[in-house]
Formats: C-alpha cells, sequence, structure tokens
C-alpha cells in the first residue's frame, strides 16, 4: 500500500509540474505574441434640417486614443444626437472593449435626421473571438412619420463576407410601434490574418410635416474582443483536471 501511495503521490507530482510548464509555456507565448492591430477608427454624430432654411451640425473623431473616454454631441436647436465612447485596448494580449452609448432627441422639426456611426478597423495576428451586444430603448409621437434603424456588423474586408450583421427598424414610418425595444446579441469568430470593419449605428428621422412631434431614442452597443482560446479558460481546464486527479479513490 506504501508503494502504492508514493506511487501516486509522485504522479501527482508530476502533473504538476507539467501544468506550471504548460501554463509558463502558454504565458510566454501570449506575452510576445500580438492579438491584433487597431488601423483607424471614425465616429461621429449628426444632427440635419434639411429645406431652404435647414441647418446641421456635424461632429466626427478619428484621431482616437487609447484609452478614449469622451462624449461627443451634435445639436441644432433642441435636435441632439450624443453618444459616449469608453474605449480601451491591449494589442499585444488581444484584449478590447469597446464601448458606446446613444442618445437621441427630436423637438418639432419637420424632416429631422439624427444620426450616430462608429467604424473601426482591426488587423488580427491570432484567432479572435468577439462578442457584441446592444439595445435601444425609443418612442416617437403616434402617427408620425418616424423611423429607428440600429444595428451592427462585422465584415471581413479580404473576402468581403458579412460574418455578423443585425439591423433593426422602428417607428411608424415602417408600420411599426410608435415605441418598443430594438437589440442584437451575438457571437462570431475572427481568423488570425485578416482585416475586419466593425460598424454599429443609431439612424433615426421624422418625415412628418407640417406639424411634427417628437421622437427619443437611448441606448448601447458593447463589443468585446478577447483571444482564443482565452487564458483563463486553459488555466480552469488545467486546474479542474488536477483536481479531479486529486479526487480520485485512494
Amino acid at each position: 500500500m506504501s508503494s502504492l501511495l508514493t506511487s501516486f503521490d509522485l504522479s501527482v507530482r508530476s502533473w504538476y509540474v507539467v501544468v506550471i510548464a504548460c501554463l509558463l509555456s502558454f504565458c510566454s507565448i501570449q506575452e510576445t505574441q500580438a492579438g491584433f492591430t487597431v488601423i483607424s477608427q471614425d465616429l461621429f454624430n449628426l444632427v440635419a434640417v434639411p429645406g431652404p432654411a435647414g441647418s446641421d451640425d456635424f461632429e466626427r473623431l478619428t484621431d482616437i486614443l487609447n484609452p478614449l473616454q469622451t462624449t461627443s454631441t451634435a445639436q441644432v436647436g433642441e435636435n441632439i444626437a450624443s453618444s459616449t465612447y469608453d474605449f480601451s485596448w491591449l494589442e499585444d494580449i488581444g484584449i478590447g472593449d469597446f464601448n458606446t452609448t446613444f442618445s437621441h432627441q427630436m423637438r418639432n422639426s419637420p424632416g429631422i435626421r439624427t444620426v450616430t456611426d462608429l467604424a473601426f478597423f482591426i488587423e488580427t495576428d491570432v484567432d479572435l473571438v468577439v462578442t457584441l451586444n446592444g439595445s435601444l430603448d425609443y418612442s416617437h409621437t403616434p402617427g408620425d412619420e418616424t423611423q429607428f434603424l440600429f444595428g451592427a456588423s462585422i465584415r471581413d474586408l479580404d473576402t468581403s463576407a458579412l460574418l455578423f450583421s443585425e439591423g433593426m427598424e422602428g417607428g411608424n414610418a415602417d408600420l411599426l410601434p410608435a415605441s418598443g425595444t430594438l437589440s442584437f446579441d451575438g457571437t462570431v469568430v475572427l481568423p488570425a490574418g485578416g482585416l475586419y470593419r466593425f460598424l454599429a449605428v443609431l439612424d433615426a428621422d421624422d418625415l412628418a410635416e407640417p406639424n411634427p412631434g417628437i421622437y427619443d431614442a437611448n441606448g448601447f452597443a458593447n463589443i468585446s474582443i478577447r483571444p482564443v482560446p482565452e487564458p483563463q479558460a486553459l488555466l480552469f481546464v488545467l486546474f479542474g483536471a488536477s483536481a479531479t486527479i486529486l479526487r480520485r479513490p485512494r
């Protein structure tokens, strides 16, 4: 029995040596191999009132710092397209979070249009898993010709394939309810060595004339990037396996 226990103890020690070696090796690879590179970003808000007496306001951000925490607003009178950006990323280990909130409002302006649009481009060095989720609550004066478009997409620019694409519509102009919630959610794996474009947009307009009412739209779009497999996942698997061995009947 003693020899069996000794043999078991040795096997456990050997297992821990293997686990530690794998972890050190994996961490070394993660530290030396870049995950992705952000090529460019283009974020803008627009408020436009068309017609002879129309006017517009436009704010665009293209010189993006990392991290980015800022608010951007375009406004004409009481008509507003505003957004907040909370972006940060670690290219060397393939981690990024791109979180945006949207806030649009229209107040009695015929033919008004409000737009928030964000786009960014990345090149991948390793396989990445991307999680997208967003939600928008909207409402407008019932009966007005108001419409909302809310959605996100990821396109592989090497093949032009859409890897993710969800766009939702709302509003009476599209024969849809005057109030409601639009949302998207999904997960996509981006293969290494590709160039990808990310888009998220909120586009709202009121075509009603001559007596338009009001509309409001508020929501968010979050995009999370992680390596495949995640370092934490491997850690849990390895230590889970070691715990299983230790729990074997002796």
